[in-house]
């Protein structure tokens, strides 16, 4: 899927299901949406995808549609992609299976003006987020659960980095 512009959808993006595997995004638009991989979608690559304003940039979650994924999404990548003005950055969203969200790679993306970076309210481990730039995040994370990734090489400029 590629040069797409979506405005006003809260999931503007998204892969759902097991059987939502190898998909590409690239160079689409999303104003007042979000990306989402759920109900363990894996395997696939958001490149060059620009996301501004609403509440979320990135967002994992789990429901009962099929049962049994067990997962909420691994080995995603999002690669060289651009958040800005959103409530949060990264979200291991409680919504409505407890399952984790892990092995997703989130490389030399910016996240910008946005006043979460994290919300951590599902298990989340084996993430990754490298060579990124921060930019204007005045808060690391909210939610109940501890926080699980890698942030190597990342660059946090005027944003909490803890």
């Amino acid at each position: 899927i590629t040069i797409c512009i979506a405005y006003n959808m809260d999931e503007s993006f998204y892969v759902r299901h097991r059987g939502a595997k190898n998909n590409i995004f690239e160079n689409n638009k999303s104003i007042n949406g979000s990306i989402v991989c759920r109900d363990g979608a894996s395997y696939n690559t958001f490149k060059n995808c620009k996301d501004s304003a609403g509440a979320c940039a990135i967002r994992f979650l789990d429901t009962v549609e099929d049962g049994g994924a067990n997962s909420s999404g691994h080995h995603n990548t999002f690669i060289n992609c651009l958040f800005k003005n959103k409530y949060t950055g990264i979200s291991y969203d409680p919504y409505s299976v407890a399952s984790p969200a892990d092995s997703n790679l989130i490389a030399n993306c910016r996240f910008e003006n946005i006043r979460y970076l994290f919300r951590s309210s599902r298990e989340n481990r084996g993430n990754k987020m490298i060579n990124c730039t921060i930019l204007n995040v005045p808060n690391y994370k909210y939610g109940s659960f501890a926080l699980n990734i890698d942030q190597a090489s990342s660059t946090f400029i005027n944003s909490k980095n803890q």
